[in-house]
């Protein structure tokens, strides 16, 4: 019965993230398309979240994705896996610190690999296909550009946000804006 109750929850989770990012998608217009929810939701939940098991929760999302997508289907899938696995071991093996910069470092991370391995199939399937249409690699460099700032900007923002409730919620828990002293005696605030 417990995991019946985490699975549900899950699946309204998930349910819930995808529907806002689609959401944002068709009410407005220009920035809010190139706002990655799903991808600053994935950094956010491994960022506070420390399990292995966020890899295989990703599964439905991407299914989900797949569902509503006009792209080849499998192409946003096999994207969001490689750079969720990514996200997941930049923060959990490389960067074990979580400031404000390795949250963003690590979501640009995840914004790149998203974007070179989607537009890296979309060219192939336009290469091996359907070459009626026109593929341009600088809008797709642009559009990656703009992702990647906005999608930064507002994944640093909801980490401040969350740290600064969970350090006042859990005050034994010292997140990203006590100093922490390292092996050199060193303070660091980020």
């Amino acid at each position: 019965m417990k995991n019946f109750i985490k699975t549900a929850v899950y699946l309204l989770i998930t349910a819930a993230i995808f529907i806002a990012h689609y959401s944002l998608l068709n009410i407005f217009f220009f920035t809010s398309a190139e706002y990655h929810l799903i991808l600053s939701a994935i950094v956010l939940t491994t960022a506070f979240i420390r399990k292995d098991v966020l890899l295989w929760l990703i599964i439905p999302l991407a299914f989900f994705m797949e569902t509503f997508s006009s792209a080849p289907f499998g192409f946003i899938c096999l994207a969001l896996l490689l750079s969720t696995a990514t996200i997941h071991w930049l923060l959990n093996i490389i960067f074990t610190n979580r400031s404000i910069p390795i949250i963003a470092l690590t979501t640009a991370a995840g914004i790149c690999i998203y974007r070179i391995c989607f537009d890296f199939l979309i060219f192939a399937n336009w290469f091996l296909r359907d070459q009626s249409s026109v593929f341009s690699f600088g809008t797709a460099f642009f559009d990656m550009g703009m992702e990647l700032l906005i999608t930064v900007f507002f994944t640093v923002v909801f980490y401040v946000i969350i740290s600064m409730i969970t350090r006042i919620l859990f005050p034994r828990k010292a997140l990203i804006f006590e100093a922490q002293s390292n092996s050199y005696g060193q303070k660091k605030y980020f």
